[in-house]
C-alpha cells in the first residue's frame, strides 16, 4: 500500500528505457559505420511544418529554407511541383523526423542486409547512403521529384556505392511506372521503408484515398513475407485504421499483414533533456507491417473464386446471347451449349 502506484512504476520504467536509448545513441555515434549520421541526429532540431504535419529535423539551415518555401496550403506538401521547386532552391541533405542512426536498431530487426529494399519518397536524406555503408547490398531510393532524382543520381554517379545504391523517379501511388518502363514487379521486394511520405500524402484534401492507393501498391510489390516500415508522426489510434483498414479478405482495402508499433522520442533542443514520453506529441512512431503468407494465400483464394465466378457469368451471358440469335425449337441443343460453356469453369 505504501509503495509506488502502477502509474508511477510505469513512468519510471519508461524514463529508464529512454535514458538507456539515449546512451545507446551516444555510444553508436562513436563506433558504428554511420558515425556522421549519428552525430548529426544528436544535433537535430524540430521545426513545425503545419497543423497537420508534425515536425522535420533540420541541419545547416535547411529548415529555414523549407519554411521560406512553405506552401500557402497544407495540401501542397503532397504536390510534385512543390518539391521540385524546393529542391531547385535547396540541395543540402535533410532528414525527416530522425536519421538512420536513431532508427538503425529497428530497421535491422526487420530488414536483412541482403534484402531487396525500397526507400519510398527518399528526398535527399542520407538514409539510403547510410544503409549502404552499414552493409545493405540492394537499396533503391524512389521519389517523384525529377529535380531531386537528377541531383541524387549525379551525386552518387562516381561513388563506390553505385552498385548497391540506386535512385529512380517513381510515384509511390503507381510503382508500375508504365511511362518509364522501369516499374517494380509484383512480389519482388523484401522490404519497403517510408519516412514521412505517407504523412505528406495525408496532407492532401483527398489524402486518405491517395495513401490507401499507395499502400495497395506497396502490398503488390512486396513478397509474401515482406515488410513495410513506416516512420510517422501519427499515433497508433490515427495510423492503424489506415494501415489495417479491414479484417475481411473480401474487402477491397484488405491488406494481408500484421502491424507492430514502436515509438521513439522526438529530438530535443538539448540532447541531455528527456521529453515527457506520456505526451504523444513528443514521440514519433514506427510501424512494422509484416506480411503474413497465410493471409496472402487466403486473399488470393478469394480473388481466384471471384475470377471464376466472373468468368462463369460471362460465359453464361455469351450462351444466352447465342440462344437469342439462333433459337432452337427443341431446346435440347441450347441446354447442351450452356452446359458445355460452363464445364471448363467447374
Amino acid at each position: 500500500p505504501n509503495g509506488p502506484s502502477k502509474h508511477e512504476a510505469k513512468a519510471k520504467l519508461l524514463l529508464w528505457r529512454a535514458q538507456v536509448a539515449a546512451k545507446r545513441v551516444q555510444a553508436c555515434s562513436s563506433r558504428c559505420p554511420c558515425t556522421v549520421a549519428c552525430k548529426q541526429d544528436m544535433q537535430e532540431r524540430s521545426l513545425p511544418m503545419s497543423s497537420s504535419t508534425s515536425a522535420m529535423a533540420t541541419r545547416d539551415g535547411v529548415g529555414e529554407a523549407l519554411d521560406a518555401a512553405a506552401p500557402t496550403a497544407v495540401a501542397d506538401y503532397g504536390a510534385q511541383s512543390f518539391w521540385d521547386d524546393f529542391y531547385r532552391e535547396e540541395a543540402q541533405p535533410f532528414e525527416w523526423y530522425h536519421g538512420y542512426g536513431m532508427l538503425r536498431g529497428l530497421i535491422r530487426r526487420y530488414v536483412a542486409e541482403d534484402d531487396v529494399v525500397l526507400q519510398l519518397g527518399c528526398g535527399n536524406s542520407r538514409m539510403g547512403e547510410d544503409m549502404a555503408l552499414d552493409g545493405y547490398t540492394n537499396v533503391t531510393c524512389l521519389d517523384f521529384s525529377s529535380v531531386l532524382i537528377s541531383q541524387m543520381q549525379e551525386k552518387y554517379a562516381a561513388s563506390d556505392l553505385g552498385e548497391v545504391l540506386r535512385y529512380l523517379q517513381m510515384d509511390l501511388r503507381d510503382l508500375s511506372a508504365r511511362n518509364t518502363g522501369r516499374g517494380v514487379s509484383d512480389a519482388s521486394v523484401d522490404a519497403a521503408i517510408d519516412k514521412a511520405t505517407f504523412d505528406s500524402l495525408l496532407c492532401q484534401s483527398n489524402g486518405r484515398r491517395e495513401a490507401r492507393r499507395a499502400l495497395q501498391e506497396v502490398n503488390r510489390v512486396l513478397k509474401e513475407d515482406g515488410a513495410l516500415i513506416v516512420i510517422s508522426h501519427l499515433s497508433p489510434d490515427q495510423a492503424l485504421p489506415l494501415l489495417t483498414p479491414s479484417d475481411m479478405v473480401e474487402d477491397e482495402d484488405f491488406l494481408p499483414w500484421d502491424v507492430e508499433a514502436h515509438s521513439v522520442a522526438k529530438p530535443t533542443e538539448d540532447p541531455s533533456t528527456l521529453p515527457d514520453l506520456f505526451d504523444p506529441r513528443n514521440n514519433y512512431y514506427i510501424y512494422a507491417c509484416l506480411k503474413d503468407p497465410d493471409l496472402v494465400a487466403e486473399k488470393q483464394r478469394f480473388l481466384d473464386r471471384q475470377k471464376r465466378l466472373e468468368e462463369a457469368k460471362r460465359a453464361q451471358k455469351v450462351s444466352v446471347h447465342a440462344r437469342g440469335r439462333h433459337p432452337d425449337s427443341g431446346g435440347s441443343s441450347s441446354t447442351t451449349t450452356t452446359t458445355s460453356s460452363l464445364e471448363p469453369q467447374q
